[in-house]
């Protein structure tokens, strides 16, 4: 019993697809086997496993592991085979999710209590560090899906320097925090870490399974970089809309940690001396006092129609890019995944 919650082994069920994946309409197909695959991967009935089945079922959109399945396919390769690569991914996303939330203090991820809410941050700590190392163990099993023992090491390569260049992006988020002046070129960069570097990997890796190389190559760098880059920036509009409760996460986190959005950056970049003056005062304030009033300016300066416009361009660069591979239906599936940013609501 850890903080009114009992934590002694629960039972395995067959878990159905989460009620809005990235999937949905496309590769709704693959995301049945992938959560029984994660589900195997977090089965031991201890509280370990009580705490990663927390934190990785019944999944979030899936948009990381979906990615690399449906990017072997688009590729000629054979998903199913390479549902260990995209186990790992999902595995080291939920471990980074896990640790964000103690960082940032919040108690709610996916709409229901966080890890650290529900099993206590010590716990939360260790269960997060070892998803990392399952996630990595995952790699192994190429191995017994066909795979040579170099691909494995390939991908291996490419799962942990995305690792690294996550935790790399969060420090460096943490660096920039309560930056109103940050310079765009800094924020792009820190968001090309923190968000694009496990979506290049999905990539990546998908690339190294198929063999892929030259222009399909070039075009899946391109079509994650600025995937990524379109994902965070929506996730930035996502306090700012219409119903902040579909976000998954407390609608105050961004500006209670004074994190640099998008839309803040732009509407400082843009303001008179009086309304900067204005925006930093906003910023000092207590995030539950100054939430309302942030938006309204914001949406008044036009700082939250140039933040989605500039997330619309970069979706549709990602696009684009999808256009120099083989045409198929799991590239029309991945165009149809990248779309779905633009009704993105959580």
């Amino acid at each position: 019993m850890r903080g009114g919650v009992e934590l002694g082994p629960e039972s395995l069920t067959v878990l159905s697809p989460p009620a809005e994946t990235f999937a949905d309409g496309c590769a709704a197909e693959l995301t049945a086997p992938l959560l029984g695959y994660l589900e195997s991967v977090c089965a031991s009935d201890d509280r370990l496993g009580v705490l990663m089945r927390h934190a990785v079922l019944p999944g979030g959109k899936l948009l990381r592991p979906l990615l690399l399945l449906e990017t072997v396919a688009a590729l000629g390769g054979d998903p199913g085979a390479a549902l260990p690569a995209a186990a790992a991914l999902e595995m080291l996303h939920a471990a980074t999710l896990v640790h964000d939330d103690i960082i940032d203090q919040d108690a709610l991820r996916r709409g229901r209590p966080s890890v650290a809410e529900r099993f206590g941050q010590a716990d939360a700590l260790v269960g997060g560090d070892a998803m990392m190392c399952a996630a990595l163990g995952q790699v192994r099993a190429l191995n017994s899906s066909g795979y040579s023992s170099e691909q494995a090491l390939r991908v291996l390569d490419v799962i942990s320097t995305a690792a690294v260049e996550v935790s790399r992006g969060q420090m460096m988020e943490a660096d920039l925090a309560g930056r109103m002046d940050c310079a765009m070129a800094q924020y792009l960069r820190m968001v090309r870490l923190k968000t694009g570097a496990l979506l290049d990997a999905a990539t990546r890796a998908a690339a190294v399974l198929t063999g892929a190389k030259g222009p399909h190559a070039r075009a899946l760098a391109r079509f994650a970089d600025h995937l990524g880059v379109a994902f965070q920036m929506q996730d930035d509009l996502l306090p700012y809309a219409d119903d902040v409760r579909a976000a998954g996460k407390p609608a105050l986190s961004d500006l209670r940690n004074r994190r640099p959005t998008l839309p803040v950056l732009i509407a400082f970049g843009n303001a008179a001396p009086q309304q900067r003056l204005l925006l930093l005062d906003l910023w000092r304030r207590p995030a539950e006092d100054a939430q309302d009033a942030l938006a309204e300016l914001l949406e008044a300066g036009g700082a939250l129609r140039a933040a989605r416009a500039t997330a619309a361009d970069h979706l549709a660069a990602a696009l684009a890019a999808l256009e120099d591979l083989p045409p198929s239906p799991h590239r029309d599936h991945l165009a149809a995944m990248a779309g779905r940013l633009a009704a993105r609501r959580s």
